[in-house]
């Protein structure tokens, strides 16, 4: 709906039966501050339209803005603004791809990492295999349309003595980390890991022809996550 018939609709509460005085005028007044809410959370939108997107450099929403778009489960998605300042770290073995060596795509990959780019300033993978071999890996999901096309750049990054520290990647508190191996877990960052259950189909734990459906649920546990996120902003 375009903003000038919302002020219409507001303005039409206020006209709408003189005799009721006082009630019409309270009942406007409710309107029109939900409206401007409404107003508000489409205005920091970068899709919305260049009349309204001014808004969104001078000030942050203070509601969250749902998300219309679906996927298997709920969608609690945020307005791209709240995650836009969020950076997410990804494993590769036992989470995106079975291992380093066979290299079976997990099931819905393709529209997870579709969606994590939509959504985060910025993606990487944060692996146990050397950073090289992480890029190559990365390359030939790509190239295979296993993955999307920005794939095959993405940076990657290698743990450290067995360790993912996410301060390497960003600063902490901005970034997530989705990995099947807690072991490679900070104890104090584990508020920033999002778990997975292991994909390996050569040991049993998984099927490459069958969707779990882990990465829809680790995109849902996201956006849970992000809510709290942003009530804090």
């Amino acid at each position: 709906m375009h903003w000038t018939n919302l002020v219409k609709i507001f303005l039409a509460c206020f006209r709408s039966d003189p005799e009721l005085g006082q009630v019409a005028g309270s009942r406007g007044k409710a309107l029109g501050w939900l409206l401007g809410v409404t107003w508000l959370n489409h205005a920091h939108d970068p899709r919305t339209p260049g009349n309204l997107a001014w808004l969104g450099r001078t000030s942050r929403p203070r509601w969250p803005a749902f998300s219309r778009r679906g996927h298997v489960g709920v969608d609690i998605g945020f307005s791209r603004p709240y995650l836009k300042t969020m950076i997410l770290a990804l494993d590769l073995e036992g989470t995106l791809i079975s291992s380093a060596t066979i290299c079976w795509p997990r099931p819905g990959l393709f529209p997870f990492l579709t969606w994590a780019w939509e959504a985060f300033e910025r993606i990487v993978v944060f692996s146990a295999v050397p950073a090289t071999v992480a890029g190559q890996i990365c390359w030939d999901l790509a190239a295979e349309g296993e993955a999307p096309a920005w794939f095959a750049d993405v940076p990657a990054f290698e743990a450290q003595a067995e360790k993912k520290d996410l301060a390497r990647i960003g600063p902490l508190g901005r970034v997530l980390l989705v990995d099947d191996h807690a072991e490679y877990v900070l104890a104090a960052q584990k508020p920033w890991w999002v778990p997975i259950a292991r994909f390996c189909p050569e040991l049993g734990c998984g099927d490459p022809d069958v969707d779990d459906g882990e990465l829809a649920r680790v995109r849902e546990d996201i956006n849970f996550r992000l809510m709290g996120i942003a009530r804090v902003f």
